[in-house]
């Protein structure tokens, strides 16, 4: 199960399977992208296991206690779904385990202190952070305040799928399923139950958050963990009761050693043509050389470096260059305004014209949703536009993004349209931009793909030029460089 459960993100992917509906939210379950989910829900596993080792008619001891508020807390601070999800579900088991063990109330109200305690306690720093955050950047990242009227798109949102027939067949088999189990009586009441529980809770959870949060960011996690975590159940499930039908075959262990060969065999080759496709990637190849000559010309660490590229940027970044003309804005701690006072200084510097200006911020549509990378990487999900919010809570759209908004998923929260008035305003600071701060970048990185960049005009006076490869240009100081 555990070798399923890890390797389930390669079987999708060989086989393509990613294309059904909901077969993606599947892999949210487990898979090694750092830190969510590889690190993230681990503290969700754990939850789980620290659970099922209590038994019923027990207390709660206080290091379970305490490790729970812990868990809590790296679940606050790493993905905050995992929190609610785990606290309706802590509440619900909670009272399992001790609802015929006569448990006095200042017992309860001890429990509750010890994990409250923990979680304030290890949460400090992630408060204090929240608290002296930026405004500008909690909205970058999309954080949605919610008033009585979006609680309800939302809520009815979540309802009507809850109660659609593909749902409710669900419950219903998930539900057989564990009585069929629970009637047996070959497996431990409390794990049966603590499975069913957490079937559960992956649904109430969102339902509670949204009517007791005051706001909320990307809300599809929720619903991509009520997917994942409906999955895990009904294959813990489904597994359980085919190990009940075994003393029946003779064949189930050789079965077992098959499929366990199988899932090593394709996760391995998933590995390798990953890898493959990597290296053989032209962007990656295009990527590497572009770092490799940046380091044979050996720029300094500390040196003024101007680049739209995110994955050069990140690199770089992660190689411990720290002086940025641009950052990516969701990296950046500034607020808006400076963020687009700065962004107007570059294209001012690479002696960019107000349409290539406008070309980068326009709306685009790409495949099924809006979206402009541009934006994307500049400002993150300022200007997410859906059926719950759009930028200023605006309609001023055409017609055909106002006919998108309206039939978008509250769940996009990355379909990104700039309202018409937004456009005109920054459209207009462009032109009548009168700050200019001067910039004097010891490297210039121009990727081709952009195209906003393509009528930059850098002094080569100043300035020597290097093509690296189709897609990357960099530009370095002439007085910093004796080979120029």
């Amino acid at each position: 199960m555990s070798l399923l459960i890890f390797c389930l993100p390669s079987l999708i992917d060989y086989f393509h399977l990613d294309n059904i509906q909901y077969i993606g939210a599947v892999k949210e379950l487990y898979y090694l992208r750092v830190p969510r989910p590889s690190i993230s829900h681990l503290y969700l596993f754990l939850f789980f296991l620290l659970l099922i080792s209590c038994e019923a008619k027990k207390e709660f001891k206080l290091w379970q206690l305490a490790a729970i508020g812990s868990l809590f807390s790296f679940m606050f601070s790493s993905f905050y779904y995992n929190l609610a999800i785990s606290g309706i579900l802590f509440l619900i088991y909670y009272f399992y385990i001790t609802f015929k063990s006569n448990q006095k109330i200042t017992k309860y109200i001890k429990d509750s202190f010890v994990i409250i305690f923990f979680f304030t306690f290890l949460s400090i720093p992630t408060i204090l952070i929240l608290l002296n955050s930026e405004p500008d950047y909690l909205v970058r990242v999309g954080l949605v305040p919610l008033d009585l009227e979006k609680k309800k798109i939302l809520l009815i949102h979540f309802i009507e799928r809850i109660f659609s027939i593909k749902f409710i067949v669900l419950f219903i088999v998930i539900t057989i399923f564990y009585l069929f189990l629970k009637a047996k009586k070959n497996h431990k009441a409390e794990g049966l139950n603590l499975l069913y529980f957490i079937f559960l809770s992956s649904f109430l959870s969102p339902i509670i958050f949204i009517i007791l949060s005051p706001t909320i960011s990307e809300i599809y996690h929720f619903s991509n963990m009520l997917v994942a975590l409906t999955f895990f159940v009904l294959l813990i499930f489904i597994s359980l009761i085919l190990f009940f039908f075994k003393k029946y075959t003779s064949w189930y262990s050789n079965i077992l050693k098959v499929c366990i060969l199988s899932l090593i065999f394709i996760y391995s080759l998933n590995s390798y043509s990953v890898a493959n496709r990597s290296s053989l990637s032209l962007e990656k190849i295009h990527l590497n050389e572009l770092i490799k000559q940046i380091k044979k010309i050996n720029i300094d660490k500390d040196a003024s470096i101007l680049t739209f590229d995110g994955k050069v940027q990140t690199i770089l970044i992660l190689d411990d260059y720290k002086n940025f003309n641009n950052v990516l804005g969701f990296y950046s701690t500034l607020n808006d305004e400076m963020i687009e006072s700065n962004l107007i200084n570059i294209f001012k510097f690479l002696k960019l014209k107000s349409d290539d200006f406008n070309r980068f911020i326009q709306n685009k549509k790409h495949g099924w949703r809006y979206i402009n990378s541009n934006i994307g990487n500049t400002f993150y999900m300022k200007y997410q536009a859906n059926r719950l919010t759009t930028f200023e809570n605006s309609m001023d759209f055409n017609n055909e993004e106002l006919a998108y908004i309206s039939k978008s998923s509250p769940f996009h929260s990355q379909q990104l349209i700039i309202p018409n008035f937004e456009i005109k305003r920054l459209n207009e600071k462009f032109m009548d931009f009168s700050k200019i701060k001067a910039l004097d970048p010891t490297l210039i990185i121009i990727n081709s793909n952009d195209l906003f960049t393509n009528n930059s005009i850098i002094d080569e006076k100043i300035y020597c030029s290097m093509t690296i490869n189709n897609t990357y240009t960099i530009f370095f100081l002439k007085k910093d460089n004796q080979k120029c």
